[in-house]
């Protein structure tokens, strides 16, 4: 049996939000769908809830495995999935109710390979769990009815977040990511925004419409609790910026404006890689940190691309001037200094 859509979903220890998350799903005024749950190895009710969702409705498929990761959940909901378009909604966020039925609409009115919509980021206080902020993805409205028209707006849609980082803002096509071997690398971060570069090359027709379909949930301590380890930036974001580099290629894009935000954008992950060795969990000396840099600035890519870096973004200019150096030293009191500048502002705050 196939359906007109496949919702796939990765759960790990969401019991707290998944029964909201599929009320949003029996919201949409579409029928012909089939809902995929991927257990990814929770430790909480999650796999219980989602074996009674299944009994309950014929509609939802319940896939339970081990821990892998996000990517490795989708991609078992993808090997399994029989919908001609597929929409990615992660456990802990909700769809606006007419999400399935408007993106449907335009991705066949326009025979689009992606339909992108805007979503909405609540910013909740973990202690209260109460809503302390919400901001928007930047809206746009436009079709594009060839290939050559999507790639020539292509980096300002992709740097002005329009095309946001994860998939659940995209309606993706079944048959492209089938025919391309489509899958997320294997990343425990970051796969998400690596599997929208693989996709974009495969789009001919695109429709991005100002519409605010997705509601996605953030923390206001997620930075502090995210435990990124010391490969994080060669595991993940240099997979990221080869990839991307990959696809400016492919697209012809090297003007200025692509060129400055692909350097900028370089420039600060390097700076958030060196500063991994400033984790805490990683408890380093000074001598371990230096030589942590050191090893970032010999990777291959990393090296090529710091010779080809034209535009510094301002008040990087010191931080530049060590890193073209290659000096792991002077790179290290820099950030060590920043590091403690950041800390005695935060104990004056609190004063």
């Amino acid at each position: 049996m196939s359906f007109s859509l496949s919702i796939i979903v990765p759960i790990f220890n969401a019991e707290k939000s998944i029964e909201r998350c599929m009320k949003s799903i029996y919201k949409q005024n579409a029928d012909d769908i089939e809902i995929i749950l991927v257990n990814d190895g929770s430790k909480d009710k999650s796999a219980a809830l989602c074996a009674s969702f299944a009994e309950k409705d014929s509609r939802v498929v319940f896939i339970n495995k081990e821990n892998g990761g996000a990517g490795s959940a989708r991609n078992a909901g993808l090997d399994r999935a029989k919908g001609e378009y597929i929409y990615f909604l992660d456990a802990d966020d909700e769809m606006h109710p007419s999400l399935l039925k408007t993106v449907l609409c335009n991705a066949r009115e326009n025979d689009a390979d992606i339909v992108v919509f805007s979503v909405e980021r609540k910013i909740i206080q973990s202690a209260t769990g109460k809503v302390i902020n919400t901001k928007y993805t930047k809206k746009h409205d436009a079709v594009y009815k060839d290939k050559e028209s999507f790639r020539r707006d292509f980096s300002h849609l992709y740097y002005e977040g329009v095309l946001f980082g994860g998939p659940v803002n995209k309606l993706f096509k079944k048959k492209i990511i089938d025919d391309n071997n489509l899958r997320f690398p294997d990343l425990r971060r970051g796969q998400d925004e690596v599997f929208n570069l693989y996709y974009y090359p495969n789009v001919q027709k695109a429709v991005i419409i100002p519409d605010t379909l997705y509601t996605y949930y953030a923390y206001d301590d997620a930075a502090r609790n995210k435990k990124y380890r010391l490969n994080y930036f060669k595991e993940t974001k240099l997979l990221y910026f080869e990839t991307i580099k990959n696809l400016f290629d492919e697209f012809d894009l090297n003007d200025n404006y692509t060129v400055e935000k692909y350097q900028n954008s370089f420039i600060y992950s390097l700076e958030d890689g060196f500063l991994l060795a400033w984790n805490p969990l990683e408890k380093l000396k000074k001598a371990d940190k230096i030589s942590f840099i050191k090893k970032i600035l010999s990777l291959g890519f990393v090296d090529k691309t710091v010779n080809d870096v034209k535009y510094i973004p301002s008040g990087y200019e010191k931080l530049w001037s060590f890193i073209k150096a290659r000096d792991a030293k002077k790179i290290y009191s820099y950030l060590q200094f920043e590091q403690r500048k950041k800390a005695l502002k935060k104990i004056l705050r609190r004063a």
